[in-house]
């Protein structure tokens, strides 16, 4: 599989009905926010008196768009063999975006002050 029909099999999906295709788009979302999270552990790993993250939370932080990427596409390649794991998978994501907003746990791990 080369990196374009990688490319089309996600951003770009054939017969497949509306409602997985926004499942598995709204399940992208937290790539748009890759940026903060980067920045963020950036941040904080200059103080090492708050919080100093292990090598898998790092290796997290930073695979996690594809992480998310790998999510959408075994969504669609198992789509027809089994609609309702399809449908899991996506919804897993937007589950654990729901518990971030609110819980506001962004807010408790990200530090308020950086001086």
């Amino acid at each position: 599989m080369t990196a374009k029909d990688f490319y089309s099999a996600i951003l770009l999906p054939k017969n497949f009905p509306f409602w997985i295709v926004l499942l598995n788009y709204t399940s992208l979302v937290g790539i748009l926010f890759y940026p903060m999270a980067v920045l963020s552990t950036y941040a904080r790993s200059g103080d090492y008196t708050f919080y100093q993250p292990t090598s898998v939370e790092y290796l997290l932080i930073y695979t996690y768009p594809a992480i998310l990427l790998l999510v959408t596409w075994l969504s669609y390649k198992i789509f027809n063999n089994s609609k309702i794991i399809s449908a899991l998978l996506p919804t897993m994501v937007v589950l654990f975006y729901w518990y971030i907003v609110q819980t506001g746990f962004f807010f408790k791990v990200v530090p308020t002050q950086f001086w």
